[in-house]
């Protein structure tokens, strides 16, 4: 799907309340003493933009499991009015697996959202990041129940998700749903982070949300450096250019007009 064009300036004011909420996270997890990286399009849009791709319309952060736990824990108390944490153990029909800050009293709601009756807020996402165990073939395990139990919350409430490649795999999603839709929601994240632990970590790491993407190996990542990001200094991959290369391959190069894809919503609301 091609980028959908925001109406007048509304990307531009979309990225600026992101930035604005990137800044309060930096500032939590440095009043916490916590490690974080930001993570996927922010790195290239750091490294390739200075901040946002133009056509962007999300931030991703991410965390250590163990500073992620922190603070999913201690953020909270800390937060300023107006921005609150949200997770699948506490928030209505949440099919994600992941955590997201977000401002109170706006809307982002695109269609998956709108199909699992989330009405989530202009946000950013908050992943963590976990080892894979350093036997090869463990590390194929963990990544398959990580992957099965991610695709099993999203079916709990979406009956047709986004990136379906044909009309047998759209059908077979239905029908799934129809069955994971029974799945206490409680159930599936437990069974999800049970698949983070290993018996003998490694250092190579994934995020478990995605765990079909190449995993990064823990040089690349930490300890996180500065990166300049619209105007904010945050913290980044250790090494950002070997990060880009193994995830994106020729991160340099600008993708064609038709590849360039938003998570444009369907309903926008920057609130008061």
């Amino acid at each position: 799907m091609a980028a959908r064009r925001y109406p007048g300036d509304s990307l531009e004011r979309l990225q600026a309340e992101m930035t604005r909420i990137l800044s309060v996270f930096d500032g939590v997890c440095s009043e916490l003493g916590l490690t974080y990286f930001v993570d996927s399009g922010t790195v290239l849009g750091a490294a390739r933009h200075g901040g946002f791709i133009p056509w962007d319309d999300d931030v991703d952060v991410a965390m250590p499991v163990d500073d992620y736990r922190r603070f999913l824990r201690e953020a909270p108390a800390v937060l300023p009015k107006g921005l609150s944490l949200h997770t699948w153990d506490n928030t209505e029909n949440y099919p994600m697996l992941w955590a997201k800050l977000w401002k109170d009293d706006t809307l982002f709601v695109d269609r998956p959202c709108r199909e699992a009756g989330l009405r989530q807020g202009i946000f950013i996402d908050v992943f963590p990041y976990v080892p894979l165990d350093a036997d090869p073939a463990a590390a194929r395990r963990q990544r398959r129940r990580m992957l099965a139990w991610q695709r099993v919350s999203y079916l709990k409430y979406i009956a047709h998700p986004n990136n379906v490649p044909n009309g047998a795999a759209r059908a077979a999603c239905a029908v799934a749903h129809q069955v994971a839709r029974f799945v206490p929601k409680g159930l599936i994240g437990c069974r999800f982070e049970d698949a983070w632990a290993c018996k003998t970590p490694g250092d190579t790491w994934i995020n478990p949300c995605y765990a079909q993407a190449a995993p990064m190996p823990g040089e690349y990542l930490l300890p996180p450096r500065p990166m300049e990001f619209d105007g904010l200094t945050v913290m980044g991959p250790h090494d950002p250019v070997a990060y880009l290369e193994r995830k994106y391959g020729d991160w340099q190069a600008l993708p064609p007009e038709d590849q360039r894809f938003t998570h444009a919503p369907e309903e926008l609301d920057f609130g008061a």
